[in-house]
């Protein structure tokens, strides 16, 4: 099926655990019931490398505390 309603979301905070393994994003305007990408292509490791596997998809189905 072709996408529709498509809409670019702003990383607007970035938190890199201690131990640098671990990254928590903070993005505006998520919307439940849709599926969101992740497209990490520019990361690279301490060593840099490239991510094997650079895209995501996550489908949210509920945001913790929306009312329905």
């Amino acid at each position: 099926s072709p996408e529709i309603l498509t809409e670019r979301n702003d990383i607007t905070d970035v938190q890199v655990s201690e131990d640098g393994l671990k990254v928590k994003l903070t993005v505006s305007d998520l919307r439940q019931g849709y599926v969101h990408e992740l497209n990490c292509i520019n990361l690279k490791s301490k060593q840099g490398d490239a991510l094997l596997h650079p895209n995501g998809y996550y489908t949210l189905n509920k945001i913790p505390g929306l009312a329905e």
